[in-house]
Protein backbone atom coordinates (compact mmCIF):
# COMPACT_ATOMS: atom_id res chain seq x y z
CA UNK A 1 0.00 0.00 0.00
CA UNK A 2 2.75 2.39 0.03
CA UNK A 3 4.14 2.01 -3.06
CA UNK A 4 0.67 3.62 -4.30
CA UNK A 5 0.51 5.96 -1.31
CA UNK A 6 3.61 6.95 -2.85
CA UNK A 7 2.89 7.28 -6.40
CA UNK A 8 -0.17 9.61 -5.98
CA UNK A 9 -0.10 12.74 -7.60
CA UNK A 10 -1.97 15.22 -5.34
CA UNK A 11 -0.96 18.78 -4.77
CA UNK A 12 0.16 19.18 -1.38
CA UNK A 13 3.54 20.07 0.58
CA UNK A 14 3.68 16.16 2.62
CA UNK A 15 6.56 14.56 1.53
CA UNK A 16 6.63 10.98 0.93
CA UNK A 17 8.78 10.17 3.92
CA UNK A 18 6.59 12.25 6.21
CA UNK A 19 3.22 10.64 4.55
CA UNK A 20 5.06 7.07 5.37
CA UNK A 21 5.62 8.51 8.83
CA UNK A 22 2.10 9.22 10.01
CA UNK A 23 0.89 6.27 8.14
CA UNK A 24 3.24 4.06 10.33
CA UNK A 25 2.55 6.34 13.79
CA UNK A 26 -0.88 5.90 13.50
CA UNK A 27 -0.98 2.16 12.78
CA UNK A 28 1.74 1.74 15.59
CA UNK A 29 -0.69 3.13 17.75
CA UNK A 30 -3.67 1.30 16.81
CA UNK A 31 -5.21 4.92 15.80
CA UNK A 32 -9.11 5.18 15.55
CA UNK A 33 -10.69 8.42 15.64
CA UNK A 34 -7.77 10.47 13.21
CA UNK A 35 -8.30 14.22 12.79
CA UNK A 36 -7.00 15.77 10.60
CA UNK A 37 -7.03 19.95 10.45
CA UNK A 38 -6.48 21.43 6.82
CA UNK A 39 -6.84 18.66 3.73
CA UNK A 40 -6.25 21.07 1.31
CA UNK A 41 -6.35 18.28 -1.87
CA UNK A 42 -6.13 15.57 0.04
CA UNK A 43 -2.43 14.34 -0.10
CA UNK A 44 -2.20 13.79 3.56
CA UNK A 45 -5.69 12.62 4.34
CA UNK A 46 -4.66 10.34 1.88
CA UNK A 47 -1.87 8.22 3.71
CA UNK A 48 -4.21 8.63 7.11
CA UNK A 49 -7.12 7.20 5.32
CA UNK A 50 -5.02 4.16 4.45
CA UNK A 51 -3.59 3.74 8.09
CA UNK A 52 -7.62 4.34 8.93
CA UNK A 53 -8.47 1.19 7.15
CA UNK A 54 -5.63 -0.78 8.44
CA UNK A 55 -6.96 -0.25 12.27
CA UNK A 56 -10.88 0.49 11.02
CA UNK A 57 -10.80 3.98 12.14
CA UNK A 58 -12.23 7.19 10.61
CA UNK A 59 -10.38 9.86 9.40
CA UNK A 60 -12.73 13.06 10.76
CA UNK A 61 -11.01 15.44 7.58
CA UNK A 62 -11.75 19.02 8.80
CA UNK A 63 -11.54 22.32 6.38
CA UNK A 64 -13.28 25.14 5.24
CA UNK A 65 -11.99 25.21 1.94
CA UNK A 66 -11.26 28.45 1.51
CA UNK A 67 -7.52 28.24 2.03
CA UNK A 68 -4.88 29.96 4.30
CA UNK A 69 -4.32 33.36 3.55
CA UNK A 70 -0.90 32.56 1.68
CA UNK A 71 -2.91 30.81 -0.55
CA UNK A 72 -5.63 33.62 -1.30
CA UNK A 73 -3.84 34.10 -4.77
CA UNK A 74 -3.87 31.24 -6.09
CA UNK A 75 -5.81 30.37 -9.37
CA UNK A 76 -6.92 27.03 -8.19
CA UNK A 77 -8.72 28.04 -4.41
CA UNK A 78 -11.85 28.41 -6.14
CA UNK A 79 -11.96 24.67 -7.28
CA UNK A 80 -10.59 23.24 -4.10
CA UNK A 81 -13.39 21.05 -2.43
CA UNK A 82 -13.98 19.69 -6.05
CA UNK A 83 -10.25 19.19 -6.16
CA UNK A 84 -10.40 17.37 -3.05
CA UNK A 85 -13.73 15.14 -3.73
CA UNK A 86 -11.95 14.16 -7.15
CA UNK A 87 -8.83 12.95 -5.54
CA UNK A 88 -10.19 11.37 -2.80
CA UNK A 89 -12.23 8.99 -4.84
CA UNK A 90 -9.29 8.41 -7.08
CA UNK A 91 -7.55 7.21 -3.73
CA UNK A 92 -10.66 5.04 -2.73
CA UNK A 93 -10.66 3.30 -5.98
CA UNK A 94 -7.04 2.77 -6.72
CA UNK A 95 -6.29 1.75 -2.99
CA UNK A 96 -9.65 -0.29 -2.04
CA UNK A 97 -10.77 2.36 0.25
CA UNK A 98 -14.40 2.40 1.98
CA UNK A 99 -16.58 5.36 2.43
CA UNK A 100 -16.00 4.76 5.74
CA UNK A 101 -12.69 5.13 6.40
CA UNK A 102 -13.47 9.25 5.75
CA UNK A 103 -15.86 11.72 7.25
CA UNK A 104 -15.33 15.27 5.86
CA UNK A 105 -16.18 18.24 8.15
CA UNK A 106 -15.99 21.41 6.06
CA UNK A 107 -15.67 23.79 8.91
CA UNK A 108 -13.27 25.97 10.34
CA UNK A 109 -11.05 23.76 13.25
CA UNK A 110 -11.96 26.01 16.46
CA UNK A 111 -15.97 24.66 15.63
CA UNK A 112 -15.44 21.60 14.81
CA UNK A 113 -13.46 20.86 17.88
CA UNK A 114 -16.71 20.71 19.98
CA UNK A 115 -17.52 17.84 18.13
CA UNK A 116 -15.39 15.52 19.87
CA UNK A 117 -15.51 16.39 23.29
CA UNK A 118 -16.94 13.22 24.22
CA UNK A 119 -15.22 10.90 21.42
CA UNK A 120 -11.29 10.86 22.33
CA UNK A 121 -9.12 11.63 19.60
CA UNK A 122 -6.23 9.23 18.86
CA UNK A 123 -4.32 11.01 16.51
CA UNK A 124 -4.47 14.92 15.68
CA UNK A 125 -2.82 16.16 12.78
CA UNK A 126 -3.09 20.00 12.32
CA UNK A 127 -1.82 21.36 9.18
CA UNK A 128 -4.18 24.23 8.62
CA UNK A 129 -3.29 28.16 8.88
CA UNK A 130 0.70 28.64 9.82
CA UNK A 131 -0.10 31.70 12.08
CA UNK A 132 1.19 31.72 15.56
CA UNK A 133 -2.05 32.63 16.69
CA UNK A 134 -4.17 30.07 14.63
CA UNK A 135 -2.14 27.46 15.10
CA UNK A 136 -1.66 28.19 19.24
CA UNK A 137 -5.73 27.86 18.95
CA UNK A 138 -6.03 24.73 17.49
CA UNK A 139 -3.79 23.61 20.41
CA UNK A 140 -5.91 24.95 22.89
CA UNK A 141 -9.07 23.87 21.22
CA UNK A 142 -8.01 20.45 20.07
CA UNK A 143 -5.63 19.47 23.08
CA UNK A 144 -8.07 18.58 25.86
CA UNK A 145 -10.04 15.85 23.09
CA UNK A 146 -6.84 14.03 22.16
CA UNK A 147 -6.69 11.08 24.93
CA UNK A 148 -4.08 10.31 27.27
CA UNK A 149 -1.18 8.66 25.33
CA UNK A 150 -2.85 10.00 22.22
CA UNK A 151 -0.95 11.88 19.21
CA UNK A 152 -0.35 15.21 18.31
CA UNK A 153 1.49 16.04 14.95
CA UNK A 154 1.43 18.66 12.98
CA UNK A 155 3.29 19.77 9.58
CA UNK A 156 5.68 22.53 8.93
CA UNK A 157 6.71 22.74 11.99
CA UNK A 158 9.77 24.56 10.58
CA UNK A 159 7.61 27.58 9.84
CA UNK A 160 7.85 30.29 12.36
CA UNK A 161 3.97 30.02 13.60
CA UNK A 162 3.82 26.68 14.10
CA UNK A 163 6.78 26.53 15.40
CA UNK A 164 6.46 28.87 18.26
CA UNK A 165 3.04 27.53 19.22
CA UNK A 166 4.51 23.90 19.37
CA UNK A 167 7.13 24.85 21.34
CA UNK A 168 4.84 26.22 23.95
CA UNK A 169 2.99 22.82 24.56
CA UNK A 170 6.06 20.92 24.31
CA UNK A 171 9.80 21.21 23.72
CA UNK A 172 11.36 17.96 22.47
CA UNK A 173 9.08 16.27 19.50
CA UNK A 174 10.07 13.71 17.29
CA UNK A 175 10.90 15.10 13.32
CA UNK A 176 10.71 13.61 9.72
CA UNK A 177 11.44 16.83 7.52
CA UNK A 178 8.92 19.57 8.64
CA UNK A 179 6.71 16.67 10.61
CA UNK A 180 6.67 16.67 14.55
CA UNK A 181 4.54 14.92 16.74
CA UNK A 182 4.48 14.10 20.51
CA UNK A 183 2.29 11.74 22.69
CA UNK A 184 -0.02 13.93 25.08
Amino acid sequence: MIDKLKALDIDGWLTAKEGEALYSLAISENCKTIVELGSWKGRSTSWLMAAAYQTGGTVYAVDHFRGSSEHQKRPDLPALRADFDANIRRVKMRLGLPDSCLCVMAADSLSASSHFEDDPVDLIFIDASHEYEAVRADLMAWLPNVRKGGIIAMHDSNFDGPKKAMHEFYKTPSIIDSLAWWKK
